[in-house]
């Protein structure tokens, strides 16, 4: 998986491809998103970036609610910080996981009953390391050939400060 990505697209078509209703506030509160709302009232987390790395604040997709679902996007810290930990400089970074283990690793086991999302990406970027030390890896931008958006897959944790 990928250490950083891209997400090109601007607040409007996320709201349009991922069929999100409202934006979720740090403060707990959750705007309604009108069509053709000015970018300028947009979090500046939802933005397009070229260069997204892990602790960043991104653009994150959940469904909230039993009976009335409904989608909103929120801006999340890139790398998962279990509820029970210190703080986020407590303990290694988690900013992947492979999907064959992650049922086996008790740090993502809540997260994958009950806190999965979708991560908007335009791209992401994979390194290619030369068998020869000396020679620089090389970045290589991977993204769809219709030029779309990719839903990566996600998990989140509840972190609050003690």
């Amino acid at each position: 998986m990928c250490g950083r990505y891209a997400l090109s697209a601007d607040p409007d078509e996320l709201v349009e491809v991922f069929d999100i209703s409202e934006i979720a506030e740090d403060s707990g509160e959750s705007l309604a998103l009108t069509p053709g709302q000015p970018q300028a009232d947009y979090p500046q987390w939802m933005r397009p970036r070229f260069n997204i790395a892990p602790t960043q604040t991104i653009p994150v997709v959940v469904t909230r609610g039993q009976d009335h679902p409904v989608r909103k996007v929120a801006g999340m810290y890139w790398g998962l910080v279990p509820s029970w930990s210190k703080g986020p400089g407590s303990t290694r970074r988690m900013i992947n996981a492979r999907v064959e283990t992650l049922d086996e690793k008790p740090v993502y086991r809540t997260a994958l009953a009950r806190r999965r999302c979708i991560l908007p990406a335009s791209g992401y970027y994979e390194w290619q390391h030369p068998a020869d030390k000396s020679v620089p890896a090389r970045p290589f931008y991977i993204e769809p050939a219709d030029g779309g958006l990719l839903a990566l897959a996600g998990l989140y944790d509840f972190w609050r400060s003690p």
